[in-house]
């Protein structure tokens, strides 16, 4: 269509959101076209690939940030074109390429290759908003690091799974501060494995594995108290509880409960 050679401002924008896709690769050559304009009719969905590949080698367009970053993320991109472009990418606009599921897997391994190969690169506060909202490879990448800043945001990850911590909660080479990071955090520090494992891993701090205890079953107690590896405080202590939850038991026994008779009445 002619009128995408010399169109400009709204009516410009119009026509890109408005006509046939298959129409669009004109306006690439209309000296007025705005990188917010191309932006904005890269995100339709009704785009080919052809088009696609068109812009991404265009000489006025190509070299565009934002018109890498859309590219990229269009589910109809070729793949050799959006694995070029992850290449380009800043850490945030990689992250939401990893997390995109409509994007072909190949393009967001190769995205979340290239978060791993740049977290060295990182300053140590973009290792932290990374960590809240890196996908699983990069809570993996991050979670090796041990690095208790770093740590402290991955526990907030949503993809973070019971599986990753157990691991380190076992170790007993993991840090002491990433123990007690696990152990204070409102959603890890309920999880009973995790309470085990804090409890029975020599590393962790001493009061940070006996606050475990309390909530451990007799059996695990038990365990715990014969564990000749056991620091010998546990070992007392998980003693202490068992016995304890044992007169606990033997009082709710003798009580009157539901459906047991009850004393007599005046």
């Amino acid at each position: 269509m002619s009128e995408l050679l010399t169109a400009s401002g709204p009516r410009l924008t119009a026509l890109l959101l408005e006509l046939p896709a298959a129409d669009l690769a004109a306006a690439l050559d209309n000296p007025n076209l705005r990188e917010e304009q191309l932006v904005a009719a890269l995100r339709r969905r009704d785009l080919s690939g052809e088009f696609l590949a068109t812009v991404a080698k265009h000489m006025g367009w190509a070299g565009q940030y934002l018109v890498k970053v859309v590219i990229t993320m269009h589910p109809r991109t070729p793949k050799p074109v959006s694995m070029n472009f992850v290449k380009f990418l800043f850490w945030r606009d990689l992250v939401k390429v990893t997390n995109n599921f409509a994007i072909d897997p190949p393009v967001r391994v190769a995205a979340d290759n290239v978060l791993a190969e740049r977290l060295d690169e990182m300053e140590l506060g973009e290792r932290i908003a990374l960590a809240r909202l890196g996908s699983r490879s990069v809570v993996r990448s991050l979670k090796v690091r041990r690095e208790e800043p770093v740590f402290a945001a991955l526990l907030m990850n949503p993809r973070l799974t019971e599986d990753d911590l157990l691991p380190l909660c076992h170790d007993p080479g993991t840090p002491a501060g990433i123990l007690s990071l696990v152990a204070q955090n409102a959603r890890w520090g309920a999880r009973y494995g995790l309470r085990l494992a804090l409890a029975r891993n020599p590393a962790t701090p001493m009061a940070v594995a006996l606050s475990q205890l309390i909530s451990l079953n007799p059996r695990d107690l038990k365990d715990l108290h014969q564990n000749p590896s056991a620091p010998k405080l546990i070992r007392q202590a998980a003693l202490r509880v068992l016995e304890t939850q044992n007169r606990r038991r033997a009082g709710n026994a003798g009580s009157p409960g539901e459906g047991g008779s009850r004393p007599p009445q005046n």
